[in-house]
């Protein structure tokens, strides 16, 4: 296994570098800037990519006027998300696509931990593949040029389960304490989906049989996801991110999700699938021409232990990344509601699992780089993003009329957000599960949108949804009667634009939590005006 030990020649100085780490981080500048080459494009959109990446778009600058996750700001994902997408938003001098910052970052993080995750596996080429087809995957791209929060979880993971390969070789109680604080991080962005990753962390750490480690690691990752939601309040950081999603739940349809993540993988990472059938048939080939041979030699790329253990033999070698691969694909196909950004997960390990199989390396990278433009061809919305169509600009132009104080309730946010206006910070996410939600709290009736239209911070209210705001029949009437004119309406479909006649914003935005309704019979309860 090449090893990234500093060996320095006698009589030199310690900023001598070493031919192995020179090599390394030429392959690591050569994979950040291709990553973050092909996502420039997608940050610059002057349209929201795709629903969720308007809704965090719209969080995030709701959060640059003061409004603070879960408490203000309705939060579906981990209570470590939204703060680490304002800091994004922050460190790129909050532009108009600022928001999107901490998503590219996030897709060169992904490449660059694959990358040297591999270098603890196997050779350098090897490495460079497994990078190689984490940077061209579609469904890393989806999850990394649009704002979601599978980016950043799927990042932390995946540096996490490096880090735990690099103790493997190396354990000290330092490495635990920062594998626990990376753990404990990823759990904060995105549970669920993360599990596999932490779990492979788990064997890893387990295999060194410290025992001080092994308990320092879980320790320090329960502290970070307590710290982590204790500024929000942990009533509401369970009720948002982890009960709002679980009421969703319905029946788990394993065959249908393993429809969903086959069609993904086919149509966003087909480099991936060609290289992994490749290699497949160029295995059983070998194996086929090798069947005198009572033991198939070793592989030279792998890392080998002669471990007496089941949990060391359980930490050695290849065996973790093909035991994260199958978790993650287990979780993939047992979840319920599956959405296809979450095959973004899978391919990590799946990458790493294809570029160390024991079949030349060449071949596979060949296979990979023939399926590239095919791959290319069904990722233009990314690479070469279109602008908004003609019903959008005609209402994102008549949005940027309004004074700039002037809030804009709409179920699409993006639209709101790429116009250079701000939704109230309640309504940042009006997804079809907030309209349906059986939580009060959580659910957006027609009644809130009409009382939160009457707050003179409150101008404009856009409709884009037949299940959302579509849904709500009486909506359009009664923005009139408080002084609403449609602006647009698209004929044979849900798209309308509803401006005050007279839009003077002042005074506070509406309540990011109002008082209780009484919706057992429609009416609204008395509540104290926000403004």
């Amino acid at each position: 296994m090449p090893t990234l030990d500093h060996q320095l020649p006698p009589g030199r100085g310690a900023t001598v570098t070493t031919p192995g780490a020179r090599t390394t981080g030429i392959d690591l500048l050569i994979l950040g800037l291709f990553a973050l080459v092909i996502r420039i494009p997608a940050f610059l959109s002057s349209r929201s990519l795709v629903f969720d990446d308007g809704v965090f778009g719209a969080s995030v600058v709701a959060m640059r006027s003061g409004g603070a996750p879960f408490r203000e700001v309705f939060s579906s994902q981990g209570p470590l998300f939204l703060p680490l997408a304002w800091f994004g938003d922050l460190l790129t001098l909050r532009t108009p696509d600022s928001p999107r910052s901490l998503a590219v970052i996030s897709g060169i993080v992904i490449a660059l931990a694959t990358y040297l995750a591999g270098r603890e596996l196997t050779t350098r080429a090897r490495a460079f593949l497994a990078a190689g087809l984490v940077v061209v995957s579609g469904s890393v791209l989806w999850t990394t040029a649009p704002l979601a929060a599978d980016g950043p979880a799927s990042a932390l993971a995946v540096i996490a389960v490096t880090l735990a390969l690099i103790y493997r070789r190396s354990p000290s109680i330092r490495r635990a304490i920062v594998i626990g604080i990376l753990v404990g991080a990823a759990f904060s962005v995105k549970s669920l989906l993360v599990l596999p990753a932490l779990v492979t962390v788990g064997i890893l750490v387990v295999s060194c049989r410290r025992r001080r480690d092994i308990v320092t690691v879980p320790i320090i990752a329960a502290v970070v996801t307590v710290v982590a939601s204790l500024p929000w309040g942990i009533a509401r950081v369970l009720e948002q991110s982890v009960l709002y999603h679980t009421d969703a739940i319905g029946e788990r349809a394993p065959l249908q999700n393993l429809e969903t993540v086959a069609r993904a993988l086919v149509t966003r990472d087909l480099p991936i699938v060609v290289a992994g059938v490749v290699a497949i048939a160029a295995w059983l080939w070998r194996g086929f021409r090798r069947r005198a041979s009572a033991k198939v030699g070793e592989d030279r790329d792998a890392v080998t232990s002669r471990a007496d253990g089941w949990i060391e033999r359980l930490g050695a070698g290849r065996v973790p990344v093909v035991v994260w691969t199958l978790l993650v694909a287990f979780v993939l196909i047992t979840e319920n509601p599956l959405w296809r950004s979450h095959v973004a997960h899978l391919i990590p390990p799946l990458a790493l699992l294809i570029a160390t199989a024991r079949v030349g390396w060449r071949t596979i990278a060949i296979a990979a780089v023939a399926a590239v433009p095919v791959s290319v061809v069904s990722l233009q919305p990314l690479l070469l993003p279109s602008g908004p169509n003609r019903a959008e600009a005609t209402v994102e132009a008549a949005i940027r009329t309004l004074p700039p104080r002037a809030m804009v309730i709409s179920d699409t946010p993006g639209i709101v957000w790429r116009s250079g206006r701000r939704t109230p910070d309640r309504y940042v996410d009006t997804s079809i599960l907030r309209i349906t939600s059986p939580r009060q709290s959580i659910r957006i009736t027609e009644d809130d949108v009409v009382r939160d239209a009457a707050s003179p911070r409150v101008c404009g209210v856009l409709s884009w949804s037949e299940q959302r705001f579509g849904s709500f029949t009486g909506l359009g009437p009664r923005l009139r009667r408080l002084g609403y004119a449609a602006k647009f309406i698209e004929p044979r479909s849900s798209h309308s634009l509803w401006l005050k006649a007279r839009c003077r914003p002042q005074g506070p935005p509406p309540a990011a939590w109002p008082a209780r309704a009484d919706r057992t019979n429609g009416a609204v309860a008395p509540d104290r005006s926000p403004d």
